[in-house]
């Protein structure tokens, strides 16, 4: 169960960086309240933006079908599956690294 869990975090996080739509960090932290389905756009809210704005990526049909069949059990989109973390994000340091080599 966890090295599928693991797996489907990795191919959504992968698939999110291979359109370019918003770096790691972003990723690892971002919340479901930020997706606009409706509009079809992902709002990152300033405080978390290095430039102090809100920065909002489009989405295209394949992230929107993605993200749509992810269950929303948390309040982040990526969360961590450790017992003494869950439901927290998942650690951006984590998140580089996967894609690091």
């Amino acid at each position: 169960m966890l090295v599928v869990f693991i797996r489907s975090i990795i191919l959504y996080v992968a698939v999110l960086i291979s359109l370019r739509v918003m770096g790691k960090g972003e990723i690892a932290e971002m919340k479901w309240d930020w997706i606009d389905f409706d509009n079809e756009v992902i709002r990152f809210p300033a405080e978390i933006m290095k430039t102090g704005r809100v920065h909002e990526v489009p989405m295209s049909k394949q992230l929107k079908i993605l993200l749509q069949s992810m269950p929303r059990v948390y309040e982040y989109v990526f969360t961590s599956d450790h017992f003494k973390r869950k439901g927290e994000p998942i650690n951006r340091e984590s998140v580089r690294l996967m894609f690091s080599k």
